[in-house]
């Protein structure tokens, strides 16, 4: 009899696993219920119900299960590491750090605990410690890029001048969203001087020497950047705005033609190539292109424009169609009422 208990808890327990891989959250935490149900003290069973309530974000639920397996087992570091960040999910900083200095005491290497100390630094300002905590991080694993951004946003915190290629990218990143192109830019520069293999740093270069109007400086960023990155749509679609500010026309095409394949819903991509058909007179091509983005946000700008494109196309009853949807939305549309 106990023989067939275990079986039935042990196939719960498995089958709660297989849930989880899933990311089937819910029913993992029912079989695992159940098979605690029978054995309440089963370790395992509670380890893997406390993950699967963190995914839940049920994080007292959490708890409560890590409470328990660390009084049957008060040396376990995995379930101490796991109890320390529930603690950090609660904002229960101070009880967080407890457990992640009970678990670097034991295993000082433990990457992990180490990234998640420094976050519980972080919140607490407490900057050097947090520093010393990625410093060391980033020791083990030079190419961890989560520390790399944790220990640049904590350079930044503190004020000092940062000397490191991430601190300095996301500085720039900064300055590049409040528009002081300059200064993003000095930033970039001194970032790809510390670190040449930081490719992001092209792209975001690239984009600054786009807002100071520096196109053939641009064109070169993206193009390296695109080199090691064929396929991503951002810098696809910022080379092509590039190319139509140089008036490469067929290049400009390519990238958005090549956006588009990749991502054909791309309101940005359309938008771009629409415009830039119109700018040549391409109506016919324009058309499509107008209509895909009426029809993912349908708005009183694009109803006018398709209409006059469908009027030089002399294709008046699609025109007529759209002034009168046009002045239904807007009947007092001046433009609207003069065509």
């Amino acid at each position: 009899m106990s023989l067939l208990k275990l079986n039935k808890v042990s196939a719960l327990r498995l089958r709660g696993e297989i849930y989880k891989k899933l990311g089937k959250y819910s029913k993992a935490s029912m079989d695992f219920s159940k098979a605690l149900e029978k054995e309440p003290n089963n370790v395992l069973a509670l380890r893997s119900r406390g993950k699967t309530y963190q995914k839940l974000k049920k994080n007292k639920k959490a708890l409560t299960d890590f409470n328990k397996l660390l009084e049957l087992e008060p040396n376990n570091y995995l379930a101490l590491r796991l109890r320390g960040e529930t603690y950090l999910k609660l904002e229960k900083y101070n009880k967080a750090l407890t457990d992640f200095n009970k678990v670097l005491e034991k295993e000082p290497n433990n990457a992990l605990a180490l990234r998640l100390r420094g976050e519980t630094y972080q919140v607490l300002k407490k900057h050097n410690e947090a520093l010393t905590d990625f410093n060391k991080l980033l020791e083990l694993e030079p190419s961890n890029n989560r520390a790399l951004k944790l220990r640049g946003e904590t350079y930044l915190s503190t004020g000092k001048e940062p000397n490191n290629a991430y601190a300095l990218t996301l500085r720039g990143v900064t300055y590049l969203k409040l528009g002081k192109h300059n200064e993003a830019l000095a930033d970039f520069n001194e970032s790809l001087k510390l670190e040449p293999r930081i490719q992001y740093v092209l792209l975001f270069r690239g984009e600054t020497y786009q807002k100071l109007e520096k196109y053939n400086e641009a064109l070169t960023d993206f193009n390296n950047f695109l080199e090691l990155e064929p396929n991503n749509n951002y810098a696809l679609r910022l080379r092509g705005e590039t190319y139509q500010k140089l008036k490469k026309h067929n290049e400009a095409l390519t990238d958005f033609n090549k956006l588009l394949e990749l991502e054909p819903n791309n309101y940005l991509a359309l938008r771009s190539r629409g415009m830039f058909y119109l700018k040549l007179e391409k109506y016919k091509e324009a058309l499509p292109d107008l209509d895909k983005l009426f029809e993912l946000e349908p708005n009183h700008a694009l109803l006018m424009l398709r209409g006059e494109i469908n009027r030089i196309l002399k294709k008046y009853n699609e025109a007529l169609t759209d002034f009168n949807q046009a002045l239904e939305k807007e009947p007092n549309d001046t433009f609207a009422l003069i065509l």
